[in-house]
C-alpha cells in the first residue's frame, strides 16, 4: 500500500490542477456578457436617458451610456479607449461606431443589442468599425496567442535560471533582463515582420513585450530564489490558470464576471493583453495603467532577488563523549 501513496498523490495533484484550469478558463469565458460597458452617445443628456431606457430593456445593466457634445469628441474618446463604441442618433437613423480591435466578440454584442434597441424605437442603425482588426488577424485571436508566446517562455526561462544555475544577484538580474529582451525580440519578429498579424507598431510592441516578459521572469525567479522551485511554480499557477482567463482573453475583461475582470487587471497577463491591444491598434493610447501594473510586478521581483536571504542556523553540535580507557593491572 505504501508504494501506491506517491502515485495516488500525483494523480490527486493532477486532478486538482485540471479542475483549476478547466474551472477558471471555462467558467470565465464560456458565456461572455457585457457589464457597464461605456458607450458614447452624441446627444443631450435627456435624449441619452431615453436611449439608455430603450437599451436597458434589451440588456439591463450591460451598457453605460455617456453624453458627448460632438462627434469629434466621441471619436476621440473611442480612440483613447475611454469608451467601447459611439452612438450617433439622427433623424433618418442612428449610426454606431464600434472598435473591433478592442474585442471582436464585444463589438458583436454591442451591435446586436443596439440594433434591437433601434428597431424597438422604429429607426435603423448603420454600423461602422472605426478601429478594425488587422486583415491578417480578422478574429483577434493573434493578440491572445501572442500573449502566451511571450509569457510562457519567460516563465520557463526564469525557472531554468533560478533552479539550474548558481548565478549571484548581478548575474541573475543580467540574465533575466536578457530573457526579457530575447523573448520580446523573437516574439515581435514573428508576429510583426514574419506574419504581419500585429502590424505597424514594432517599437511599441517590443517595449511592451520586454515589460511583459520581465513582469513574469523577475517575480518567478525571485520566488524560486527565496522558496525554491515549488514557490516559482506556484507563481506560475497564479499567472496562468488564473491570470489568463481573468484577462478576458479574446472577449475582453468587460465581458466576464466583474470581480474576475478586476483580478485580471492587476495580474501580468491582463495588463499585457491590454497593453498589446493599445500599442498595436490604438496608437499607444491608455498605456499608463497596464504598464504601471507590469512595472509593479517587476519591482516586486527585483526586491525578492536582491534582499539578503536569511542565513541558516548551524545545526547544534553535541559534545564528544570520551571513551573510557580500560586500565589493566
Amino acid at each position: 500500500m505504501r508504494d501506491l501513496r506517491k502515485p495516488a498523490g500525483i494523480l490527486l495533484a493532477v486532478a486538482l490542477l485540471t479542475a483549476l484550469f478547466a474551472g477558471s478558463f471555462i467558467g470565465a469565458l464560456h458565456k461572455p456578457a457585457p457589464h457597464d460597458v461605456p458607450i458614447a452617445v452624441v446627444a443631450p443628456e435627456q435624449a441619452v436617458g431615453r436611449i439608455q431606457t430603450a437599451v436597458d430593456t434589451k440588456a439591463d445593466g450591460a451598457f453605460d451610456l455617456r453624453p458627448y457634445d460632438t462627434e469629434a469628441e466621441a471619436r476621440d474618446a473611442l480612440a483613447d479607449r475611454d469608451v467601447d463604441a459611439v452612438l450617433i442618433p439622427g433623424p433618418d437613423g442612428h449610426t454606431l461606431l464600434t472598435a473591433g480591435a478592442s474585442g471582436l466578440a464585444g463589438a458583436t454584442i454591442i451591435t446586436k443589442v443596439f440594433t434591437a434597441a433601434a428597431q424597438a424605437q422604429g429607426t435603423t442603425l448603420a454600423v461602422t468599425d472605426a478601429h478594425p482588426l488587422s486583415a491578417e488577424d480578422p478574429s483577434g485571436s493573434a493578440m491572445f496567442f501572442y500573449l502566451m508566446s511571450v509569457l510562457v517562455p519567460s516563465l520557463g526561462g526564469a525557472l531554468m535560471l533560478a533552479v539550474g544555475t548558481k548565478l549571484r544577484r548581478f548575474g541573475m538580474l543580467t540574465a533575466l533582463t536578457g530573457v526579457a529582451l530575447v523573448v520580446a525580440a523573437v516574439a515581435v519578429s514573428v508576429a510583426d515582420a514574419a506574419t504581419g498579424v500585429l502590424p505597424d507598431s514594432t517599437l511599441r510592441l517590443f517595449a511592451v513585450s520586454v515589460l511583459a516578459s520581465a513582469s513574469i521572469a523577475f517575480p518567478v525567479a525571485g520566488l524560486a530564489r527565496l522558496g525554491g522551485a515549488a514557490a516559482g511554480g506556484l507563481a506560475g499557477l497564479l499567472f496562468f490558470p488564473i491570470g489568463i482567463p481573468s484577462s478576458g482573453g479574446p472577449v475582453g475583461p468587460r465581458y466576464i464576471a466583474e470581480w474576475y475582470g478586476a483580478v485580471g487587471s492587476v495580474l501580468p497577463p491582463g495588463a499585457t493583453l491590454e497593453a498589446v491591444r493599445n500599442a498595436v491598434y490604438f496608437d499607444g493610447a491608455a498605456l499608463t495603467g497596464p504598464t504601471l501594473v507590469l512595472g509593479c510586478w517587476i519591482a516586486a521581483g527585483l526586491l525578492m532577488l536582491v534582499i539578503p536571504k536569511r542565513a541558516k542556523k548551524p545545526a547544534p553540535t553535541t559534545p564528544a563523549t570520551e571513551t573510557p580507557v580500560a586500565v589493566h593491572a
